[in-house]
């Protein structure tokens, strides 16, 4: 696995600030006079505490910008997706409705038709023909 060119700066930033904590227990539990040293590790602590989290924060948002892309580009396809399907029914319900109504219609001429001829011959029929 390729380690980032930041990996070897942070494990040093961890190994300083743990030295400082070190330093700092050492001193507070041997006496009370503050020295350079002991204000020096409580700085690299201060430091450390302040400005660690927000490093750890964007390294762990720089990982994560890939999945966060990825989840919202799965989201939109499944909103399109949705919207696809939403479109697709609509257009086969107005397709079936269209060929019902168009056998309905075809059925009513054909009755019509039908009840047009019976009841012409009806009317048209001679004596002869009775």
């Amino acid at each position: 696995m390729k380690r980032s060119p930041w990996f070897l700066a942070t494990i040093a930033a961890f190994a300083l600030v743990m030295v400082a904590v070190t330093i700092l227990r050492t001193l507070q539990a041997g006496n009370d006079d503050g020295s350079r040293v002991e204000e020096f590790a409580i700085g690299i602590v201060m430091l450390a505490t302040t400005c660690g989290g927000a490093v750890l924060a964007e390294s762990i948002m720089s990982r994560r910008t890939p999945s966060v892309h990825l989840t919202k580009e799965r989201r939109n396809l499944r909103r399109r997706l949705r919207d696809a399907e939403r479109r697709q029914r609509r257009a086969r319900t107005y397709v079936e409705r269209f060929e019902r109504e168009r056998v309905r219609q075809r059925d009513r001429k054909a009755r019509d038709r039908a009840t047009y001829l019976g009841s012409h011959e009806y009317t048209t029929a001679t004596k002869e023909d009775v």
